[in-house]
């Protein structure tokens, strides 16, 4: 049409079935019926204004529509992880490649999930999947009850709903996106292959990260609320355990807490991981309020934001564990057997956070302060250990358990019968390179090599 450009921002990492594009605009009338604006119109003297339908709050309106997006990001970033770990653990168990350290050189040739190192990554990877699904699944509810609040007019826990949303959203995509590439690597160089579907699955996780907003700004986002909620009384009643707990850390009486019963056992973890989180809420809100005193709020929170993102990964992380625990209880009194299995993966979960050379960022903070020493970390690797020889039969089961279908990875490493290199071979052969139409297109035909010899007589073949 007449005075419009429309045009599209070209291929990307991933979704290239969504379009992502511009329209420029020139010399253009446009109908002010025709804005696409549910909650704000032009009037005929080209003034813009708001209009609050129905007399809600429109913030808070727009606000809560955003919060059915970022469930389907946890959600997905969660399916997406362990999309990738399922191929990663099918393929471990049927790549044979080399012998353990010192064992004799007649010996066999052993498969990779032999190997500790890669039994580590898997038992890691897989565990942070089960995290994040159940901490899907925990949000979820807990925006089905706002939902229902939000239906008639109650839009009391909103701030707590938006909070946590925001903090799910950064961690759970934030440990999908780099657990996914950390299962292709463990593939090797058939990861890379396209036909593996691996990379494109990274892909796909990696574009959550950016969906909703940049992770970096999310967590702040989180942090701002709580520390809102120890600004007000009475807080919240979602979060006001918690807040409760953290009015020893804000005087300084925080240290007294120490650890009771068994430091790998998952009630411990679990104080260890809240301590941590009121710890490291306390002393950002204290170096902010301090800064504040001198500049301005804004140049306070942008001099220690790393300690404010760091807050909010630790009251996050906290979340996610007490939410697998509850899952775990869950399923106790049903099956003793998955109950058990699922207990073994939420303490890994725990303690790989804790200690793991490959955990994510802002692990040191819970070592820093003292409470956990080097005798505590030395048991929790040694649990570790333990833990990954107990899950080494189950590592399949837990990835199945997911129900992927063959069709739904397209990948010929990660289909449910193993047959990893007869399903290479016959998915390879059917490349126009490999089939022989595109070589013999080139080597015959008139374009190809051998026109170029027949229309140069004077060449010989052999230094063609």
């Amino acid at each position: 049409m007449p005075g419009v450009e429309l045009g599209d921002l070209g291929m990307k990492m991933a979704y290239n079935a969504t379009c992502n594009g511009y329209g420029r605009f020139s010399g253009v009338r446009v109908p002010r019926g025709s804005l696409l604006a549910a909650h704000a119109e032009v009037d005929g003297d080209g003034m813009y204004r708001v209009v609050d339908s129905g007399g809600e709050n429109l913030a808070k309106k727009l606000y809560a529509t955003m919060l059915d997006m970022r469930c389907i990001i946890v959600r997905g970033a969660g399916m997406g992880l362990a999309q990738t770990v399922t191929v990663a653990t099918r393929y471990s168990v049927v790549r044979e490649q080399g012998r353990p350290m010192f064992a004799a050189e007649d010996s066999a040739e052993v498969s990779l999930v032999a190997y500790k190192s890669q039994q580590y990554r898997l038992g890691m990877l897989i565990a942070q999947a089960y995290a994040v699904v159940f901490a899907s699944k925990a949000f979820d509810a807990e925006y089905r009850q706002f939902e229902a609040e939000r239906a008639v007019g109650d839009y009391a826990r909103l701030g707590f709903i938006h909070g946590l949303s925001t903090g799910l959203k950064a961690w759970a995509t934030t440990v999908a996106s780099a657990g996914a590439e950390e299962a292709r690597k463990m593939c090797g160089g058939h990861g890379y292959l396209a036909i593996s579907g691996l990379p494109d699955m990274v892909a796909t996780v990696a574009a959550t990260a950016t969906f909703e907003g940049d992770n970096y700004v999310m967590w702040q986002q989180l942090v701002r609320y709580l520390f809102k909620q120890i600004k007000t009384q009475p807080v919240d009643a979602d979060i006001a355990e918690y807040m409760g707990g953290l009015t020893a850390y804000l005087e300084k009486d925080g240290g007294r807490w120490s650890l009771e019963g068994g430091v790998c056992e998952l009630a411990t973890l679990q104080s260890i991981f809240r301590h941590r989180s009121m710890r490291l809420l306390a002393l950002a809100f204290e170096v902010l309020s301090k800064e504040s005193e001198t500049s301005s709020p804004g140049e306070a929170w942008n001099k220690h934001m790393m300690s404010v993102l760091s807050a909010g990964h630790a009251f996050v992380e906290y979340y996610v564990l007490r939410t697998f625990a509850e899952y775990v209880d869950g399923v106790r009194d049903t099956d003793s057997n998955l109950a058990a299995t699922l207990r073994r993966l939420c303490r890994l979960f725990a303690l790989t956070t804790v200690v793991s050379p490959v955990s994510t960022f802002y692990a040191v903070s819970f070592t820093e302060d003292g409470t956990l020493n080097v005798a505590h970390l030395t048991q929790m690797r040694e649990t570790i250990n333990e833990l990954l020889l107990q899950l080494l039969p189950d590592l399949v089961a837990l990835t199945d358990a997911w129900d992927f279908t063959d069709a739904s990875l397209s990948s010929a490493l990660g289909c449910k019968d193993g047959n990893v290199y007869e399903r290479l071979m016959v998915w390879t052969k059917q490349l126009p390179v490999n089939n022989g139409s595109l070589v013999a297109e080139a080597w015959g035909g008139d374009e190809g090599v051998g026109g170029f010899l027949r229309r140069n007589n004077n060449i010989r073949q052999s230094k063609v």
